[in-house]
């Protein structure tokens, strides 16, 4: 069936889940421990089409999802997953220590995924080759968003239970984050415009949205950064037609963005630079690191900050 097939409005009954002593929740769970999430989701499949639902089985059914889509299927769990934090919830069982089960669930989710794309990184073989070629920048930036949306709902609907669950989504965040660095291709330069005469006297304008370069030209800003302006658009569009409570969810948004706002990302030309010459002599760099307490270190990173120019002929 899929996940997909549960990105939708799920019914409610009067008892939702399946009972504690429930065959098929003893024999999906073997299967698990077994390592046969192929078979446990096929039996998940077969609980689902009854319209009965289950936190306890939702851990287990989003990670064969997983294992079968990569990195690109979890645009599709994090949705589902949102979902059932929200407008869902009613419509999971089991009853009692719900907020508990939902905790285990997703922990085993996360940990799962953590453990998976962190083994991939490190080997490089075909899985991450498939997953860097099937994504691109910005499915990985809608990801982001739905992590951080799954991580206010969690905070809400497990409250006192929610630590464990908000944390591994935070170390889930920050690999997705890098991995949009891994993924993200820099689109193609414009052609440069035809050279005006400027008037005698008058100064070069500095473009509106790029960043002068030491060297003289400008540096244009990633989609990343035309899509947080275009958000500051919309957060004062809305304050000026008094539309407060959109206006709030944008604010919250762009909140976020600035409590993670990772500079390389927004303005790559610009850094790539720095990037590359510090890759390229990291190990002689690195051989300073321990003067860093020394007076000579203080006095020339003193003269730095009152006085670039000065620090580089000196």
């Amino acid at each position: 069936m899929g996940i997909e097939a549960l990105d939708r409005t799920l019914p409610v009954s009067d008892s939702p889940g399946l009972d504690t002593f429930d065959a098929r929740l003893a024999d999906i769970t073997s299967l698990v421990q077994e390592g046969n999430f192929a078979d446990a989701a096929k039996a998940i499949d077969e609980v689902f089409a009854e319209d009965v639902f289950d936190v306890r089985l939702l851990g287990y059914y989003a990670y064969w999802n997983f294992t079968e889509g990569g990195v690109a299927g979890l645009g599709a769990v994090f949705r589902v997953l949102n979902r059932c934090m929200t407008e869902n919830w009613g419509a999971l069982g089991p009853i009692k220590n719900k907020e508990k089960h939902t905790k285990t669930a997703l922990v085993f989710l996360l940990k799962q995924l953590l453990r998976v794309v962190g083994r991939e990184e490190e080997n490089k073989g075909e899985a991450w080759q498939s997953w860097t070629s099937a994504v691109s920048s910005e499915d990985v930036e809608a990801m982001l968003e739905d992590v951080d949306e799954l991580t206010r709902a969690t905070s809400t609907m497990l409250d006192d239970q929610a630590g464990p669950v908000v944390e591994n989504l935070g170390k889930l965040r920050k690999w997705l984050v890098g991995f949009q660095k891994v993924v993200y291709t820099a689109p193609e330069p414009e052609p440069e415009p035809e050279p005006e005469e400027e008037t005698e006297g008058a100064a070069a304008a500095p473009a509106a949205n790029g960043a002068a370069h030491p060297a003289g030209e400008t540096v244009s800003g990633s989609v990343h950064l035309a899509l947080l302006v275009r958000k500051l658009d919309a957060f004062q569009k809305l304050v000026e037609a008094e539309k407060l409570a959109q206006a709030a969810i944008v604010a919250d948004d762009v909140f976020s963005t600035l409590n993670n706002f990772d500079p390389t990302l927004y303005f790559p030309d610009l850094f790539a630079p720095f990037v590359k010459a510090f890759a390229m002599n990291v190990g002689r760099l690195s051989d300073y690191a321990e003067q860093r307490e020394s007076a000579e270190w203080k006095a020339m990173s003193d003269l730095f900050k009152v006085d670039i120019d000065s620090f580089v002929e000196l």
